[in-house]
């Protein structure tokens, strides 16, 4: 038994094929055909319609034809409604600079070779947070590019995907770049939160290990401690280093060694000199000693600034006067600034002759302008009591080409 649940549209269809049935059994008995339909009260809501239809004989068929075809196409919709496929859509997965990157983690190096085989040609060296993008895999191989370098390395050397991007921020290999000038790094991510230094637009902070839970601030790492900033005011982009080709790894290798030559020969001179210093030296010294001693404390930073940073913007050379004024307030170095600039050891141009010749020469009004801040208090540093250069590697605030610590 099948059972059957109409709608008005079903009910219409079926009225308009008996209509039809009804024409064509009456197409014999003349030329049209009159049919009367009467609906009674018991069958139907609409009581008492009368319908007449007269439709010549000949255009019968036709008729008969259209509404077949109508109802045809009425179940035709029924099915559609009722079969019609649920469609579903799914999100694409983002897809992660790791995916198609890989970091390097060794002690030392990792070597770069030209096949998917250990006894396959060297071709380069990677070292310690080098970052590459593969290119294919073969195996347990990555085939990759590198700075000017590509070829194979070991896949079980080699960090991708989650591992690396936890590796790449435990390591400070993201950094949060000051947008603009002012940039306050606080204690918490609050504009109530303790403001730890401000610094200078193009500065660059390593981000912390943990990423903040807090919408609208990036927590970045400050002297070893976990601080803040403004999201609205810092870039954060990713700094892997590149690998080298044999070529540059060789290279890399003689500027090393004549480095290392030049340290032996000054260490056998200055034990050679000691307690027996030339006239030369003797001179070179009072010379120095003597120019400072004419000069004023602001000049005096103001020619150190110009040796250390004369090519750093602003903020850079105030930086580096910080850095010296710091020293004097903490306690830990020699509380004049003289003796923190002379102190042994720790300035170069104060003791290889670049200062004092500087002091006789032309100084910047920038770097004088940068002494007078220092020396007034202002700290763009936080506190940082040293610098080197940023080449180094080193973790800390990078302003301009030196980073501070």
């Amino acid at each position: 038994m099948i059972s059957l649940t109409l709608g008005k549209r079903g009910i219409g269809c079926i009225g308009v094929i008996g209509l039809a049935a009804g024409l064509y059994l009456g197409a014999a008995c003349g030329d049209t055909v009159n049919a009367d339909a009467t609906v009674g009260k018991k069958n139907t809501a609409v009581a008492g319609v009368v319908a007449t239809v007269d439709i010549p004989v000949a255009e019968e068929a036709g008729v008969t034809a259209i509404h077949l075809h109508l109802v045809s196409e009425t179940m035709e919709e029924a099915a559609q409604e009722v079969e019609e496929p649920q469609v579903t859509t799914e999100e694409p997965e983002e897809i992660s600079y790791w995916d198609s990157h890989l970091v390097v983690k060794v002690k030392e190096s990792l070597n770069v070779r030209s096949r998917a085989r250990k006894d396959s040609k060297l071709v380069g060296k990677m070292f310690p947070k080098n970052g590459a993008k593969i290119l294919k895999q073969s195996g347990n191989w990555y085939k990759i590019q590198s700075g000017n370098l590509k070829g194979y390395v070991k896949a079980s050397y080699c960090l991708t995907g989650k591992k690396a991007e936890r590796y790449a921020k435990k390591h400070g290999m993201y950094r949060a770049t000051a947008l603009s000038g002012g940039l306050r790094i606080r204690s918490k991510a609050s504009m109530n939160g303790k403001i730890y230094t401000v610094v200078d637009k193009g500065s660059s902070i390593a981000t912390a290990k943990r990423p903040c839970k807090v919408n609208g601030w990036v927590a970045v790492s400050y002297r070893g401690k976990r601080a803040f900033v403004s999201d609205e005011y810092v870039k954060v982009s990713l700094r892997t280093s590149k690998g080298l080709t044999m070529k540059e790894y060789r290279k890399k290798l003689a500027k090393e060694a004549a480095a290392k030559r030049a340290a032996e020969e000054a260490a056998r001179a200055t034990k050679a000199g000691t307690g027996r210093r030339s006239s030369s030296t003797r001179t070179t010294t009072t010379q120095q000693d003597s120019v400072a001693a004419e000069v004023d404390d602001v000049t005096l930073l103001a020619a150190l600034i110009q040796c250390e940073a004369g090519s750093q913007n602003y903020q850079g050379q105030l930086a580096v006067g910080a850095v010296v004024c710091n020293r004097v307030r903490s306690g830990r170095y020699p509380n004049s600034l003289r003796g923190v600039i002379y102190q042994r050891g720790q300035f170069g141009p104060a003791h290889s002759g670049i200062l004092a010749r500087r002091l006789r020469g032309q100084i910047s009004s920038s770097c004088y302008r940068a002494a007078r801040e220092a020396l007034s208090g202002a700290d763009n540093v936080g506190g940082a009591l040293h610098f080197q250069s940023v080449r180094t590697g080193i973790q800390g605030l990078v302003i301009g080409g030196h980073v501070f610590f």
